[in-house]
């Protein structure tokens, strides 16, 4: 239910999977970030809760492996969360590993379980891990920091990562989604050749990927002039 800015108010989906033939107006208003409308109410789906939970961590891994494993362990039905963290050196954290949530029935987690502690050698983990994660998702490295958001085929997000993170980038890659988040740091304010070093590089990077990007994150004088939900 939307009221929209000359007092009207209007509603838009259904209570069935699928209620759209033409536009999503849900995810519009949903995305507009309330520029097109205020949301007064909402019917939302819920999912029970799980019978059991389980938080798996794989450390030190080479970069080849852990976007294959973390794409292997993606496709579990117990998954609910399979990402990479590709971290720059002089982070508290190993450079590469990945983490992997589970949940659902008894059986279904332990099965999974089982098969990420031989096929990926991880060990338990606290939540704590993946609640950093999730900060460090919507974080970006510093004031001065830049934030991306690309979208690619799973099959190439080895290879997006990889330049990404050989370019200074502190990586989290979500290969089953095909979602990648990059953030870099800027040495100082308004420095525009590291800015313009930095577009290159993810421009490059997504060209390749045959991909989408959006800036999540900048400081505003890197914003100023720029479309950052299309070509940098």
């Amino acid at each position: 239910e939307i009221a929209l800015a000359n007092g009207t108010r209007t509603r838009c989906g259904g209570r069935v999977v699928k209620n759209v033939t033409g536009y999503d107006l849900n995810k519009l208003y949903t995305g507009s970030l309330g520029t097109l409308g205020v949301i007064e109410g909402a019917w939302l789906r819920l999912r029970p809760r799980p019978a059991r939970v389980a938080l798996l961590e794989a450390v030190s891994l080479e970069l080849g492996a852990a976007c294959a494993g973390a794409l292997a362990a993606a496709r579990r039905c117990a998954t609910r969360v399979a990402v990479v963290h590709a971290a720059q050196p002089g982070c508290e954290t190993h450079l590469v590993r990945v983490v992997v949530e589970l949940a659902g029935d008894e059986a279904s987690v332990e099965r999974d379980s089982e098969w990420c502690r031989s096929e990926l050698d991880a060990k338990p983990a606290a939540a704590s891990v993946l609640e950093r994660l999730r900060e460090q998702q919507g974080s970006t490295p510093r004031d001065l920091g830049l934030r991306f958001r690309i979208a690619l085929l799973p099959s190439r997000s080895e290879a997006a990562l990889a330049q990404l993170w050989q370019a200074g980038a502190d990586v989290l890659c979500h290969p089953g989604l095909g979602l990648l988040y990059a953030g870099f740091g800027l040495p100082e304010a308004e420095d525009r050749d590291a800015l313009a070093a930095v577009l290159r590089c993810v421009d490059g990077v997504v060209a390749a990927a045959a991909g989408a990007v959006v800036l999540e994150a900048a400081p505003a004088w890197a914003k100023r002039g720029r479309d950052v939900f299309g070509d940098l």
